[in-house]
C-alpha cells in the first residue's frame, strides 16, 4: 500500500509511488516533509507555491519546514533538485511504544519528596503528542487540539490519555496521582487514519511539534518510535530545542528482538538533542522489552503503571512500555522547572541526568543509561553487587546469595579459565529470578528467565578465557529469598553441535532443508528450500539422558522473506518459537544472541518449519539456522563417554580425555570412498576399535600398530559412512587414562568420472524427487529425464548428492545436457548446487549440450527444478536433462 499508511519497512511500486492510498473505503493522500536550508519562511513557501504543490501546513514556528501532500513525480523531482531544499521525504510511520501490563505503584523515584515540598508542576506547560485525549474524571487539560482535524477526545489507540495521565493525574479523591498533578497539559492528537500498529504520520508529528512551539510549552513528551529517521520530525525538534524546549521520547520496545541487541534505540529518541528514556520494573531492573543502546540517557518506571483509560470516563488501566517511562520523565522535568523556574532546558536536563539511581555499570551503560531518575532527596541503598564495581566474585564452584528487600539486583563477576560454551543456571532458589550476562563493557550477551528448572533461568554463553564477564541475577518482581548461581565449564558439559560445514553432523536430519552459503560463521548454514510455495521443514531427534540437568537447544537464526511468512520451532509437537520475516530491513541479519529453548529428558523431536503464508516472493524467500547445539550436564553422559554422545571429528583430528578404566568415543563421517587410517596419540598404552554406524559391528581393532603403545586401524569406507572410534586403556587396566588425540589419515588422491545417460535400469546417482525417465526427448540415445506435469505456482524437483574429496586430481566438474520447452520469462528450469543457482533457462531452448558447473569439495547437492511461475502453458511445459556427468 502506498500513501500515508506505513509499516516499519514499507515497500512500494515506483510507478505508483505517489498514488493515493485507500483504507476503509476512504481516499488518503501521501504527505511529504520539505526541509529547507534557510529559515526565511516566505521564501521557502514561495518555492513550493511556484510548483503548485498543495501546502497542508505552513509550520509557522518551524520556518525551515513545510508539509505538503499529493506531489506529482515532476513536482517531487523539481523539489529534490532545488538548491535551497535539504530533503523531501515521504512521511514516516511511528508506532506507539506499548507492551503488556503488570500493576505496580509510582513512589520508586521519590516523587512524593517533590510533592511534600510543594513542587507539583504548577504553571509548567507540558506538551504531549499522541493518539487522542479522552475526557476523564481524573484529568484536567489546559489545551487539546487535533492536527488532522479529527475528534481530539477520541483516544482511538487507548494510548494518549494514559500518557497524559502519567504526567498529570490530579490530586483529588479519584483514581491515582500523576508525577506532576498541577502541570498544564497541552495535548496534540493525530487521527485514527494511520492505523494503530502501523504507525503515525511523521508529517503529523512535525505539525504537532510546531503547534506546541507556538503554545510556548516547556516540555514535549513523545511516546512514539520508528526505526527510520523522519527528516520532518527532526527539523521540527531542532527548532523546538533551539527555542528552549526540552524534548523527551520513549526509546522503543525492541529489547526482546534478537538482532543488534545493544543498538536498538528508535527515532526520535535516537536524536542527540532528545532525552531517550528506557523502562524499568518495580525492582529497578530493566524491563526485558526496553530498547538498549548508546543513546539511552535515563530509565524510569514504566512497567504496568496505573493510568487513566482512553476508553472510559471513570476507567483506569495498567500501562506498560517505554511509552509510560517517557511521560514519567516529562512530569519530572515539570517538577524541576517549578523548583527552578529560571533554569534553561539544558540545566533541567542536567538535573534529570545527574539525579539518578545508578544501576549496572558505574556511570553510563547501554541498558540503564546514566541510571533511573530520582528526586534529589532520594536515599540510595548501596550493597554488594548493586553495580559492576562492587560485584561479588563468581567462581567455578558457584555462588550462594540472597535477594532482599530493596536489594533486588545482584551482579557477579566471572573470569573463565577456558574458552568455549559455559552453562550458567540458578538452582535451589526460593525466589523467582531472571539472569543477564554482559561483557566487561556491560554490553548484554544474553537474557533468560525460565529455561532452567521450575521458573529459574539457565543459559549457555560462549566465553573467552581470561576476559571478564558480569552475570546479573535479579528478582522477577519484588519477591525475596535465596538462590544458588552455578556455572559449568566446557569440559563438564555434553555439547552436540552442528556448524553445517562439510564433515560430521551430530544429527540425522529429515526434510528438504539443505546447506546454504549464508553462514552466521564459517561458510555454510542450514536453509529452507528456496523455491517453496507453501512449507519447507527439517527435523531430527535427540535423546537426553534421564540424569541430565538443564538441557537446552541453541541456534542462531535469520530470515530473508516477506513479513507474512514465518519460521517456527516445534519440539515434540509443541511450538516453542515463532519468527516473522521482514525483507529489505535490518532484520535480515543473523540474530546476535542465539535462541535457547529448554528440552526434556528422553526423546526430543525438533522440527524447524518455514511457512510461506503470503503470495509475495521477496528476498531469497528462506529461513536459515546456524551453529545449532544441544547442550546439557550429565554426570554419566558427558561428551565422548558413551557411543550415544560421541566427540564429533571435524577435519582429521579431535581431542578428548579418557577417564580411568572407562571408554572414550569419537564419531567420524567419511568424505569420500577409500581406505582410512585411524591412530591415537596419548601418554598411556591404548587400545582402539572402529565400530560401524549400527553402533555394534566392529570393523577393525588394534593395540600398538602405530608403535609406543598406540593403535592403528585401517578400514575401507564409502562416502558418507559414519563410524565410531572407541578408545580405552589396554585391557581397561587401571592407571591407563588421560588426554587422547584421534588422528585420521585420508585416502590417497583419487579421481572419478561418473556418468548417467538414463539408458540402463541402474542409475549412477541416487536421484530423489518427482522427475521420471522419458523417451519423448533425448540428447543422445533413447532416454532422458523429464520434469513432472505441474500447475501454476508449483515446482517439480530432481536431486542427487555426490561427495567430492579434497584430494582430487582434477577440478571437480558437473556437466549435463538440457532441453526446456516453456512460456518464456515465466516458466523455467533452474539448476542449483548446494542451494546456489547455477543456471536458469526459459522458453524454447532445444538441446543445450555440455553445460558445465564447477563443484566444491564435500557433499555437493545438485538440484534440477522446473518452476511454473505463470498461469499460461506453452510448448511442452516441461524440462529435460540428459548425460549428467561428475568428474574429479
Amino acid at each position: 500500500m502506498t500513501g500515508e499508511i506505513w509499516s516499519k519497512h514499507d515497500k512500494y511500486d515506483t510507478n505508483d509511488y505517489l498514488s493515493r492510498s485507500i483504507e476503509k473505503g476512504e481516499i488518503r493522500v501521501a504527505k511529504f516533509s520539505i526541509v529547507f536550508h534557510g529559515f526565511d519562511h516566505s521564501a521557502n513557501k514561495k518555492i513550493v507555491e511556484e510548483l503548485n504543490a498543495k501546502i497542508i501546513d505552513e509550520m509557522p514556528n518551524t520556518p525551515n519546514l513545510i508539509i505538503v501532500e499529493d506531489l506529482s513525480e515532476q513536482q517531487l523531482e523539481q523539489l529534490e533538485l532545488h538548491p535551497d531544499v535539504v530533503k523531501v521525504q515521504k512521511s514516516q510511520g511511528f508506532s506507539p511504544a506499548m507492551a503488556q501490563s503488570v500493576e505496580w505503584s509510582l513512589p520508586l523515584s521519590g516523587i512524593p519528596e517533590f510533592h511534600n515540598r510543594g513542587y507539583t508542576g504548577l504553571g509548567v506547560r507540558v506538551g504531549v503528542i499522541d493518539s487522542g485525549f479522552r475526557d476523564h474524571e481524573d484529568m484536567t487539560y489546559a489545551y487539546r487540539y487535533s492536527v488532522t482535524g479529527g475528534d481530539v477526545t477520541n483516544d482511538w489507540a487507548n494510548h494518549g490519555t494514559s500518557c497524559a495521565g502519567i504526567i498529570g493525574m490530579r490530586n483529588n479523591t479519584l483514581g491515582y496521582l500523576g508525577v506532576a498533578p498541577d502541570a498544564e497539559l497541552y495535548c496534540i492528537a493525530m487521527d485514527q487514519e494511520i492505523g494503530f500498529g502501523n504507525g503515525y504520520s511523521g508529517a503529523d508529528i512535525a505539525r504537532a511539534i510546531d503547534h506546541l512551539i507556538g503554545k510556548q510549552v516547556k516540555v514535549i513528551s513523545i511516546s512514539l518510535a520508528k526505526e527510520i529517521n523522519d527528516s520532518g520530525v527532526e527539523a521540527a525538534i531542532n527548532i523546538a530545542v533551539n527555542k528552549g524546549i526540552l524534548v523527551i521520547a520513549s526509546a522503543g520496545n525492541s529489547g526482546e528482538e534478537a538482532r543488534d541487541i545493544n543498538n536498538q534505540v528508535m527515532y526520535p529518541a535516537k536524536l542527540s538533542n532528545v532525552i531517550a528514556v528506557g523502562a524499568v520494573k518495580r525492582n529497578r531492573d530493566l524491563a526485558k522489552y526496553s530498547a538498549r543502546g548508546g543513546e539511552i540517557n535515563v530509565v524510569a518506571p514504566g512497567d504496568g503503571v496505573r493510568a487513566p483509560s482512553g476508553t472510559s470516563f471513570t476507567g483506569y488501566q495498567s500501562f506498560n512500555g517505554t511509552s509510560c517511562a517517557a511521560p514519567f520523565v516529562a512530569g519530572l522535568a515539570a517538577l524541576f522547572w517549578q523548583q527552578y523556574p529560571n533554569y534553561t532546558a539544558s540545566q533541567i536536563r542536567n538535573l534529570i541526568e545527574t539525579n539518578v539511581y545508578d544501576i549496572g555499570k558505574d556511570g553510563f551503560d547501554k541498558s540503564f543509561g546514566k541510571g533511573m531518575v530520582i528526586s534529589p532527596w532520594t536515599t540510595i541503598t548501596n550493597y554488594p553487587g548493586r553495580l559492576t564495581s562492587n560485584a561479588v566474585i563468581l567462581t567455578n564452584t558457584g555462588y550462594n546469595g540472597s535477594i532482599a528487600s530493596d536489594k533486588y539486583i545482584v551482579h557477579h563477576k566471572y573470569t573463565p579459565q577456558v574458552t568455549g560454551k559455559h552453562l550458567f543456571f540458578v538452582d535451589s532458589a526460593t525466589v523467582d529470578t531472571v539472569m543477564n550476562v554482559y561483557d566487561d563493557n556491560y554490553n548484554m550477551i544474553n537474557y533468560d528467565d525460565d529455561n532452567g528448572s521450575g521458573t529459574n533461568p539457565a543459559m549457555v554463553v560462549n566465553l573467552t578465557a581470561g576476559q571478564m564477564y558480569y552475570v546479573k541475577v535479579a528478582s522477577y518482581g519484588t519477591s525475596t529469598g535465596v538462590y544458588s548461581l552455578k556455572v559449568l565449564t566446557p569440559d563438564q558439559l555434553t555439547i552436540l553441535e552442528d556448524t553445517f560445514e562439510p564433515g560430521a553432523p551430530h544429527f540425522d536430519y529429515e526434510g528438504d532443508w539443505r546447506q546454504e552459503k549464508e553462514a552466521q560463521s564459517g561458510t555454510y548454514c542450514w536453509g529452507s528450500k528456496s523455491d517453496t510455495r507453501t512449507k519447507s521443514s527439517t527435523k531430527f531427534t535427540v535423546k537426553i539422558p534421564s540424569d541430565a540437568n538443564t538441557p537446552l537447544l541453541i541456534f542462531h537464526h535469520k530470515m530473508n522473506a516477506d513479513s507474512r511468512n514465518t519460521m517456527e520451532v516445534i519440539i515434540n509437537g509443541e511450538r516453542k518459537f515463532l519468527r516473522t520475516g521482514t525483507f529489505g530491513s535490518s532484520t535480515t541479519i543473523w540474530s546476535d544472541q542465539p535462541k535457547q529453548i529448554e528440552l526434556v529428558t528422553g526423546d526430543n523431536t525438533i522440527e524447524f518449519v518455514y511457512n510461506m503464508l503470503g503470495s509475495a516472493i521477496t528476498g531469497s524467500n528462506q529461513a536459515y539456522i546456524d551453529n545449532l547445539a544441544v547442550v546439557f550436564y550429565s554426570p554419566f553422559s558427558k561428551s565422548g563417554e558413551s557411543i550415544d554422545y560421541p566427540i564429533a571429528v571435524n577435519g582429521t583430528s579431535a581431542n578428548g580425555t579418557l577417564k580411568d578404566t572407562k571408554d572414550l568415543f569419537f564419531m567420524y563421517t567419511a568424505p569420500h570412498k577409500g581406505s582410512y587410517t585411524f591412530t591415537t596419540s596419548s601418554g598411556f598404552d591404548a587400545y582402539m576399535e572402529i565400530i560401524s554406524s549400527n553402533k555394534s559391528t566392529v570393523l577393525g581393532k588394534d593395540d600398538d600398530g602405530a608403535g609406543d603403545g598406540q593403535p592403528k586401524v585401517v578400514v575401507p569406507l564409502s562416502a558418507g559412512d559414519i563410524v565410531y572410534a572407541k578408545v580405552y586403556g589396554y585391557s581397561h587396566s587401571a592407571g591407563k587414562y588421560g588426554p587422547v588425540t584421534l588422528n585420521i589419515t585420508l585416502p590417497k588422491a583419487s579421481s572419478a568420472n561418473i556418468s548417467e545417460g538414463f539408458e540402463g535400469s541402474k542409475y549412477a546417482f541416487n536421484f530423489t524427487g518427482d522427475w521420471a525417465d522419458s523417451k519423448v526427448e533425448a540428447s543422445t540415445g533413447t532416454w532422458s529425464r523429464r520434469s513432472k506435469t505441474i500447475n501454476h505456482k508449483e515446482t517439480s524437483t530432481m536431486q542427487f548428492t555426490e561427495s567430492i574429496p579434497t584430494n582430487y586430481t582434477q577440478t571437480p566438474t558437473l556437466k549435463f545436457d538440457y532441453f526446456v520447452s516453456s512460456e518464456a520469462n515465466y516458466d523455467y528450469l533452474e539448476v542449483l548446487v548446494n542451494g546456489v543457482s547455477k543456471l536458469k533457462a526459459s522458453g524454447e531452448t532445444g538441446w543445450v549440450k555440455d553445460y558445465s558447473v564447477t563443484l566444491g569439495t564435500g557433499n555437493q547437492t545438485v538440484t534440477f527444478n522446473y518452476v511454473k511461475d505463470g498461469s499460461t502453458s506453452k510448448g511442452q511445459d516441461c524440462a529435460y536433462v540428459d548425460n549428467i556427468r561428475v568428474s574429479y
